[in-house]
């Protein structure tokens, strides 16, 4: 299912008492057939490794010896999306399925991977700021902080939720209605018009509103590029702030009203690769925004925004060159 994954546990943790006892039943053999509760963590092989393909070439075990939820990305640094989705899996699908193996693997990658290193190992974080896995990664946290089985599990994922929309908090510029960063990796529609889930979150706590081109259907381009990103859909943000608020009320303040100037400068490591630390920096003006990232050659490591009318546009638009 890919990054679609959340869908697929939303409408367990959500909607189970709805569903006939064959559906819950074929939800748990999905699961089940990922995480193979019946092997213990030590058996499995690297998912990407050649290892587990030669398994298969020997044994033909339909299931293999790789399960990407359980083994490989709750024990070894991946991208950040990835060691937030496998330990999601791993425990909330554990959880479902009564697998101790299985949420003992998601408990493990939650504190040593998203909480301990991707969370703070750093001022800043790997994916700060590319819209669409930076979404990828807060759906997965909100995941922990809603459904988790244990309190200390359901903290950690509150502690990570609070501390990305901080992040991302810090970046915004009311005025522009846009996140103002470098990027790493990023898709450049992304960074001018896209929309994926972080502006659905922001909006859920604003006041005034984060998203731009409401009135726009989800096929929608300005310039060639999307409105809409797909990757954390603006239907997944709503259904996942009926648990719990993504923020509390009164961070709208900080999300409408955010006095300027602002600055912000964190240090960045890239999983502590750079001794001393690489520098990031925002600066927000009344009406214009600019980012920097001492790495050079990534998809943005300069940027800078502006508003030309200098008022506070109800909808934001970018102007052809």
């Amino acid at each position: 299912m890919g990054w679609e994954i959340e869908d697929h546990l939303l409408v367990w943790y959500l909607f189970r008492n709805l569903l006939p006892a064959p559906v819950q039943d074929y939800m748990k053999a999905y699961w089940t057939a990922w995480l193979q509760p019946d092997l213990a963590t030590e058996a499995f092989l690297f998912p990407q490794g050649d290892a587990a393909v030669d398994y298969w070439r020997r044994n033909h075990d339909w299931r293999g010896r790789a399960s990407f939820f359980r083994d490989g990305f709750n024990y070894s640094v991946s991208t950040q999306n990835f060691n937030h989705t496998a330990p999601m899996g791993a425990l909330l699908g554990g959880a479902m399925t009564g697998s101790e193996r299985a949420m003992a693997d998601g408990r493990h990658g939650l504190e040593a991977l998203p909480l301990r290193f991707w969370g703070f190992l750093d001022g800043s974080t790997q994916e700060m700021l590319d819209p669409y896995y930076l979404s990828i990664t807060l759906s997965a946290l909100k995941m922990f902080a809603d459904f988790a089985p244990q309190p200390v599990d359901r903290l950690m994922g509150r502690i990570l939720v609070d501390r990305t929309m901080e992040m991302l908090i810090t970046a915004w510029h009311s005025r522009l209605r846009r996140f103002v960063s470098s990027a790493g990796r990023a898709r450049i529609a992304g960074l001018l018009v896209e929309q994926d889930g972080i502006y659905g979150a922001l909006h859920t706590v604003s006041k005034q509103g984060a998203a731009n081109y409401l009135d726009q259907p989800a096929s929608a381009k300005q310039h060639g590029m999307p409105v809409w990103g797909y990757d954390f859909p603006p239907g997944r943000v709503a259904m996942q702030a009926l648990p719990s608020p993504w923020m509390p009320s009164w961070v709208a303040g900080l999300i409408d009203d955010k006095p300027v100037p602002f600055e912000e400068t964190a240090a960045e490591t890239t999983r502590g690769n750079f001794k001393p630390p690489l520098w990031r920096r925002v600066w927000l003006g009344r009406w214009h925004g600019l980012a920097s990232a001492d790495i050079r050659g990534a998809t943005a490591d300069l940027m800078a925004q502006w508003c030309a009318p200098r008022r506070r546009p109800r909808e934001w638009r970018i102007s052809a060159p």
